[in-house]
């Protein structure tokens, strides 16, 4: 039931993957944004700091919150089966058989598996068969929400980096140069550990990436 599978581990590849860019987006795009509307270096980096604090604890927040909705929806439906094993045992085994009957098993197959199953672990066959769980719903919200929390941070270090130490009048071509090998870099681990194709994954995030800092970067223009 807690197996780890490979289509999980791409899950949870593309989900990091994903928050990582959250955090090179979200902060190269403000600094972008304030670089643009010529704002003090001081003000940029109290803005990076705050960003990235208040970006971190939001993922963190999201993920957690998520992440508890999903294992208390998940409890409530195991209590669930658990008492209709024990009122309507032979609905229940029937619903087994009828699931088995839907994989392409035969009539007497899925009887059969069905009574092993339900003799060894009933709750448990349910679980895997009727509910489709697998570890992703059991995962700890905790869990969830500090990984979360230390990808985004991982992702702005980037562009906190660039605001610290490279000269106001060469930030915006330098973050639109790391934000580009960033992302292809980040794109192209998620496609090889998710199972995408790399060029695609690439180019998609590459690209709103560059639409992220030009948007960014038009309304510090306009504040300016």
């Amino acid at each position: 039931m807690t197996k780890v599978t490979p289509r999980i581990r791409a899950q949870i590849w593309r989900e990091r993957v994903v928050d990582v860019n959250d955090g090179i987006l979200g902060v190269a795009g403000l600094l972008s944004g304030l670089v643009t509307a010529d704002l003090r270096s001081t003000t940029i980096i109290v803005t990076a700091v705050v960003a990235i604090s208040a970006g971190a604890t939001s993922m963190a927040a999201m993920r957690y919150t998520e992440a508890s909705f999903n294992r208390d929806a998940i409890m409530t439906e195991i209590a669930e089966t658990k008492r209709r094993l024990a009122l309507t045992p032979q609905e229940e085994y029937d619903e087994l058989v009828d699931i088995y009957l839907d994989k392409g098993l035969s009539d007497r197959l899925a009887h059969e598996v069905a009574q092993e199953l339900s003799a060894h672990n009933a709750l448990e066959a349910h679980i895997d068969d009727e509910l489709d769980l697998d570890e992703r719903d059991f995962q700890s919200p905790v869990t969830a929400g500090l990984t979360a929390a230390l990808a985004f941070l991982v992702g702005a270090l980037m562009p906190a980096l660039i605001a610290l130490l490279v000269p106001p009048y060469n930030q915006l071509i330098v973050t639109l140069g790391a934000v580009t090998l960033s992302l292809g870099i980040t794109s192209f681990v998620g496609a090889k550990f998710g199972h995408t194709h790399p060029a695609r994954t690439i180019i998609r995030a590459v690209s709103f990436g560059l639409l992220t800092l030009a948007i960014a970067s038009g309304v510090g223009e306009l504040a300016d």
